[in-house]
């Protein structure tokens, strides 16, 4: 299963106000394998030691976060697969709840260094 996150994932929920630029990921290795093959990806490569996967599809970024057993991805995936608001839509992935989508942008509220900062801190 692979599970939508970021601002493409909140914008399912409510209007965020912005076009999201980019699709935000997390599967296992295997599954970011078969949807870049599925949806044509010129471009597939890891980085971060394999800890993300970055593809173009569509002229569109996609980064995809690894869920190796033990890793914090994997743990995430176990919750969105065992909360009863995800929302399965007919697409190749799960969609969080908003209590989940607002647990993983209050995570990183911290990352001042973060280019993303003011857009994770004007989601939450």
């Amino acid at each position: 299963m692979l599970i939508l996150i970021g601002s493409r994932a909140l914008d399912e929920h409510i209007d965020i106000g912005r076009v999201p630029l980019d699709t935000d990921l997390i599967g296992t290795y295997n599954d970011i394998v078969r949807y870049s093959k599925a949806n044509g990806s010129t471009c597939f490569y890891p980085f971060d030691n394999g800890k993300y996967i970055k593809m173009f599809i569509d002229g569109q970024h996609v980064e995809a976060e690894v869920a190796w057993e033990g890793s914090s991805a994997e743990s995430i995936m176990n919750h969105i697969a065992n909360d009863s608001d995800t929302r399965m839509c007919g697409r190749p992935f799960a969609i969080p709840s908003l209590n989940v989508l607002y647990m993983l942008k209050m995570s990183h509220r911290f990352k001042k260094n973060s280019p993303h900062f003011l857009k994770t801190m004007d989601d939450i």
